[in-house]
């Protein structure tokens, strides 16, 4: 197994502002963004078991746009929502979501769906479903959003009106989603996802499922690609392991890694992954890896 020492991206220590990181994602121009709630993030039951979609009190979030070496921040002031994802949507608007919605009847139900605009305005607000896994956007704006056991169809996409242009419909029991994994959104006719129960690693070419593979790996929530190669954590108990694969009728291992800090740390969480790249956040630090880099 080869051990790759990466170098840190983004360092939040260098900001005195007192923001905790919640998520990361790659928004529609392909840029990582990267979403902080100030001071505390109340998005807990007491007794720390439970998911809140209220906070006790309003909260402030902060979204930063990494463009190369150049740094922008959006500020989202006074939200009575706890979101978990956040990215920019298209040239004027941002996305700000949560994983969670309560539904008490037809006309009663949390849109926990937010566009704003560049200056906190909201423009309009919709439903993307409760039990959400993770939600990616490519160039045409959309929102594709992977779903686990509570939520809807297993995948789901919607436009930046909140009408669903696609929905998950499996070609055999075997291909029922139980839980999505992993989503890629690789590009705006390609996305991959990888599922419980069965654990397939499945295409999908504009809109339609296009091929899938029966996947070695059980329990991975991680899944990177670059032409016929992908990479995947290791599964249940084994976040820390990397694996490639080459992929064509048959899947074959090429290779383990582990990834580290430059202090020498294991990295093992992966806050991020789409396309070609996977991220960890560390000790408020943000590294980065291609599968380029691999091969």
């Amino acid at each position: 197994m080869e051990k790759i020492k990466l170098d840190p991206i983004f360092d939040r220590k260098a900001s005195s502002k007192n923001f905790i990181f919640v998520n990361c994602s790659t928004d529609y121009k392909g840029q990582l963004n990267i979403l902080f709630v100030e001071d505390r993030y109340d998005n807990k039951t007491d007794n720390g078991m439970f998911f809140k979609i209220v906070p006790d009190k309003p909260q402030n979030y902060e979204l930063i746009t990494l463009i190369n070496t150049t740094i922008k921040s959006y500020y989202l002031k006074s939200q009575s929502i706890n979101y978990t994802s956040a990215f920019q949507i298209n040239g004027n608007s941002f996305l700000f979501a949560c994983g969670r919605s309560h539904y008490k009847n037809k006309n009663d139900y949390d849109k926990n769906c937010k566009i704003f605009d560049q200056n906190g305005k909201k423009i309009r607000e919709f439903c993307i479903g409760d039990g959400i896994q993770e939600i990616q956007t490519n160039k045409n704006s959309e929102i594709w959003v992977s779903y686990f056991p509570i939520g809807k169809s297993g995948l789901i996409c919607f436009d930046i009106n909140g009408n669903i242009c696609y929905e998950y419909k499996p070609m055999n029991d075997n291909l029922f989603i139980s839980d999505c994994y992993a989503l890629n959104v690789f590009s705006e006719n390609e996305v991959y996802i990888y599922f419980y129960t069965e654990f397939f690693l499945l295409k999908i070419l504009n809109k339609q499922i296009d091929r899938y593979w029966k996947f070695p790996i059980i329990g991975s929530d991680t899944i990177v690609i670059s032409g016929n190669k992908v990479l995947s954590d290791g599964g249940y108990d084994k976040r820390q392991d990397f694996i490639l694969f080459e992929v064509n009728k048959k899947i074959k291992k090429l290779k383990k890694y582990r990834f580290i800090t430059e202090k020498g740390e294991l990295l093992s969480s992966v806050c991020h992954s789409q396309k070609d790249k996977l991220f960890f956040w560390n000790d408020n630090k943000l590294y980065s890896v291609c599968i380029t880099d691999l091969f």
